[in-house]
């Protein structure tokens, strides 16, 4: 795996994303290394996130407003990083990034 998989802080979720991304490109039979140079789209679908602080949050806001929500449960809400994190890992840097959210829903 790329030098990004050993990153302090990163844990068995960033493990089964980094081999997941991997798979897809073998499935599709892209060489990772022919995308570096290349203007995409790394877009991600999960359930909800990944998080509970997603659904916290979001319970705290509608309850009492933004001005109540704890500011380090939004920095636990992986569903922002998710697509961020396979582009780092495969090193790409002229790509947009998304992570749908509610893709089950």
């Amino acid at each position: 795996m790329g030098a990004n998989t050993a990153a302090e802080g990163s844990g068995p979720g960033d493990t089964v994303r980094h081999h997941s991304a991997r798979l897809a490109l073998a499935d599709a039979g892209v060489d990772e290394r022919d995308l570096a140079d290349s203007h995409g789209v790394v877009s991600i679908g999960t359930t909800d996130g990944g998080s509970d602080d997603g659904e916290a949050v979001a319970a705290t806001a509608v309850r009492f407003g933004f001005g109540e929500v704890d500011p380090a449960a939004v920095r636990r809400i992986p569903a922002n990083r998710i697509a961020v994190g396979v582009a780092r890992e495969l090193g790409l840097s002229d790509v947009d990034v998304t992570t749908l959210a509610t893709a089950c829903a």
